[in-house]
């Protein structure tokens, strides 16, 4: 399960504040998996917020290396708000697959829906949405 590109949602030049390792870092969102990356850029080059880098296993030119995958706590209101812009978008380009998920959605286990995995969706919400998928 590896990111080919990702989608920049902040760039900070200087690295984190709070950090003593003063590094370039890309906060990104890989859109195949729909994963939060912390990626380290290349000191030489820049790099602008939405713009789709290449992280590929091939050589990257503007990516030295993927730090590794990002909670959503870490990621910077720059960031947040991008990331709410970027899924928009995504789930827009790719409504066919995100319909069939919703309606082909089953359980995981006897007491949990793979619909409960999404957040802000509990119970209630989970057998209002079964509902409407019966209804058709």
């Amino acid at each position: 399960m590896r990111e080919d590109t990702a989608i920049v949602l902040d760039y900070l030049p200087s690295g984190y504040a709070s950090s003593f390792k003063k590094e370039p870092i890309v906060q990104a969102l890989g859109p195949k998996y729909l994963s939060l990356l912390e990626l380290v850029a290349r000191p030489d080059v820049k790099i602008n917020i939405n713009e789709s880098i290449y992280i590929g296993q091939d050589k990257r030119e503007r990516v030295k290396f993927i730090k590794g995958r990002l909670e959503y706590q870490r990621l910077t209101a720059t960031a947040r708000n991008e990331l709410k812009i970027n899924l928009e978008k995504l789930i827009d380009e790719k409504e066919e697959f995100f319909v069939n998920f919703f309606n082909k959605a089953g359980s995981i286990t006897v007491r949990q829906h793979s619909l409960e995995l999404l957040p802000n969706i509990g119970k209630k919400h989970m057998k209002g949405i079964l509902e409407e998928r019966e209804k058709k």
